[in-house]
């Protein structure tokens, strides 16, 4: 069977707004940043993944010797509103006969903390904190900042999980 001139334009021109109905349908492409360091202390290195509903945050820092305070800048592609915050953070302590204390705080951009825990290891050994909190009303983000405070000597390794949404 043949098809007219007419009914191919048709059948083309058909497939043509299929074919764009469908590309505007298709969910948003993830997008992510990243950024790493060797410091004198240690090393560190953060990622933000961003979807259609949020962000995802994880970070990792190894600390040899205490810094005191650290504060590393973590920038993201766009604005969001965070509505709820879930995930952890863990506290390793490689070496026996060392203990780990940390302070580990994910803030936005006007210093308010969105995920924070003070931890502390007693020899070698792992351990979790979970982080599970819906916010009242939306907290605006326009840029993180990722803060450690380490005190103690030896090796620490601290790594964070957090989803934004």
């Amino acid at each position: 069977m043949t098809l007219s001139v007419g009914t191919r334009c048709v059948s083309f021109f058909m497939a043509l707004v299929a074919a764009t109905l469908l590309a505007s349908c298709a969910l948003p492409v993830e997008q992510y940043r990243n950024g790493s360091d060797n410091r004198t202390w240690g090393n560190e290195s953060w990622q933000v993944d961003r979807t259609a509903s949020g962000a995802t945050f994880t970070a990792q820092a190894t600390f040899q010797t205490p810094p005191g305070l650290v504060e590393i800048p973590v920038s993201i592609d766009q604005a969001i509103t965070v509505r709820h915050v879930q995930g952890s953070v863990t506290l390793s302590v490689p070496q026996p006969g060392v203990n780990g204390s940390i302070i580990a705080m994910l803030c936005d951009q006007d210093g308010n903390a969105i995920a924070a825990v003070k931890m502390q290891q007693f020899g070698d050994g792992t351990a979790t904190v979970p982080i599970d909190a819906t916010l009242a009303s939306g907290l605006p983000v326009t840029s993180l900042q990722l803060q450690y405070y380490v005190d103690m000597p030896g090796t620490q390794v601290v790594t964070m999980s957090i989803q934004l949404d």
